[in-house]
């Protein structure tokens, strides 16, 4: 039987220290003043499992609803 699992909860085991760790690993943050890799991340994890059509238009609904 499949467990349902909050995205929060599911997020909140993913600890920033080893999504920070991967950032600065891939230098994804080298050209970045606002938005850094640690919450693109995190938007579209979060997005990916709750929205069935995940979009750029869903993903900044996301940001702002929630806020990351």
């Amino acid at each position: 039987m499949a467990t349902n699992i909050p995205v929060k909860t599911l997020l909140g085991y993913l600890p920033d220290s080893l999504i920070e760790r991967l950032s600065v690993e891939h230098n994804v943050d080298k050209q970045v003043k606002k938005l850094e890799g640690k919450i693109v991340f995190k938007l579209l994890l979060y997005g990916v499992l709750s929205s069935s059509q995940l979009s750029l238009n869903v993903l900044i609904s996301l940001f702002d609803k929630i806020g990351f």
